[in-house]
């Protein structure tokens, strides 16, 4: 299950600075923002500005979520993927 922000006002702006092995440490705010917390995956997107996004990993797959539903809305992929694991056992 998705965690949500706490809080809800865009955080100000932080200076961290680039630690050993290009450690970064996340202020606390801007993980309550995120909704991220200690062992979670992030996702860094360079931008073409030169700035960085930076999304909680379940954010990112959320987001994701149906964006290609429209490619083969008339076919079950679902369905194709199990005929051919079930023909490549066949063939085993």
């Amino acid at each position: 299950m998705a965690r949500t922000p706490k809080v809800r006002e865009t955080p100000p702006p932080y200076a961290v600075d680039l630690a050993h092995r290009g450690r970064v440490v996340v202020p606390a705010a801007i993980r309550e923002y995120l909704g991220v917390a200690e062992g979670d995956r992030l996702v860094f997107t360079p931008e073409a500005d030169g700035s960085v996004r930076l999304r909680g990993l379940k954010a990112q797959i959320s987001s994701l979520r149906g964006a290609f539903r429209d490619v083969a809305s008339d076919r079950d992929l679902v369905a194709e993927l199990i005929r051919e694991r079930r023909q490549d056992a066949e063939r085993e």
